[in-house]
């Protein structure tokens, strides 16, 4: 049985529009197979469509390129943080020598002149071994903890805790900075 030329004419021309479809739709970051069944059934409704929808690889990149910064973003946040929390640290560190050479206490003072924050700057007792008690930390004035001490370093080392911020462990009276622990500092290594 021979076919019409007719219908011969119509299948090649449904069979060239569903691969045209299947083309873009590739080209556009969609499944060929399925739009060049689509292509074939409803030609250029397909076609109209195929074009139409957004292109999947421009937004795939979009994302990607978005992401790319954010995680560049972070990693620059983190070493700002880090470089602000050491040259704290070493102004801290000189203020300390300063007031030991001339034997005067302008921390103290500093204390004295701000009472509210004066419990957040004392350093409370002294811990035995800060790498072998449980530590909680406060971070947008939520709790969180337990951490272990290893844990903690890494959030230090990660920039998602800094200087400024509170922490506690069994044995402190009350929370404290960590910049004003200084057995924490030397666990850390700064």
């Amino acid at each position: 049985m021979k076919l019409p030329m007719a219908v011969v004419v119509q299948l090649l021309i449904l069979f060239i529009v569903g691969l045209i479809v299947a083309l873009i739709a590739n080209h556009r970051g969609r499944d060929p197979y399925g739009w060049f069944l689509f292509g074939v059934f409803f030609s250029f409704l397909a076609l109209v469509l195929v074009v139409v929808l957004p292109d999947l690889k421009k937004q795939q990149e979009r994302e990607q390129r978005l992401m790319d910064e954010n995680c560049r973003l972070r990693e620059q946040l983190r070493k700002d943080r880090m470089m602000a929390d050491s040259r704290h640290l070493e102004v801290r560190r000189r203020l300390e020598a300063h007031d030991t050479a001339l034997a005067m206490d302008t921390g103290t003072a500093a204390s004295a002149a701000l009472p509210h924050r004066a419990s957040e700057e004392s350093p409370g007792p002294e811990i035995p071994d800060p790498r072998s008690t449980q530590w909680w930390y406060v971070q947008e004035e939520m709790r969180k903890g337990p951490f272990g001490f290893e844990r903690l370093r890494t959030l230090w080392e990660e920039g998602e805790i800094g200087l400024p911020t509170r922490v506690w462990t069994k044995g402190m009276p009350d929370w404290a900075r960590i910049e004003a622990l200084p057995h924490l500092l030397e666990a850390f290594g700064v």
